[in-house]
């Protein structure tokens, strides 16, 4: 949970702008470096926040549970979605979906938040439907922790 609060505050001028609410759930103790995880939810959270439907302020809801030997977590939006067809290739580096005038950004952001859970030993993946808002899924294993 402090990792979802550090990253919202870094967020802070973007979420303002968009007048983004964030509920924060219940979420399992991960095996992460605190830094990546950070980096992790700011990603996540920057998404959510971004690919907004025009004119709605985003709500985003952040939640966790452990199932067997991972914790899974969940960062769920309101916003545009995404088709089932690009469910993979948003995860690829430089992949847009959007024009730079429709949402900027570089294309980089969830190729990074791929690479930051795949080297702790974990997976990320999405549901998603447009018009629906997205789920982003993350399930780390725990290593170490009771």
């Amino acid at each position: 949970a402090q990792a979802v609060r550090q990253a919202w505050a870094r967020l802070g001028p973007v979420v303002a702008e968009a007048g983004a609410e964030l509920e924060l759930g219940t979420l399992p103790p991960v095996w992460l470096a605190e830094a990546r995880l950070v980096d992790l939810f700011a990603i996540l959270l920057a998404n959510a926040v971004e690919y907004r439907v025009p004119g709605h302020a985003p709500r985003i809801t952040v939640s966790g549970a452990l199932q067997g030997s991972e914790a899974v977590l969940s960062v769920a939006d309101d916003g545009i979605g995404i088709q089932p067809r690009y469910h993979q290739q948003v995860f690829l580096p430089f992949e847009r979906l959007h024009t730079q005038t429709q949402y900027p950004g570089t294309g980089i952001g969830l190729a990074l938040a791929r690479k930051i859970v795949e080297r702790a030993g974990g997976r990320i993946w999405l549901e998603s439907e447009p018009d629906r808002g997205t789920v982003v899924y993350v399930a780390l294993p725990q290593r170490g922790l009771p």
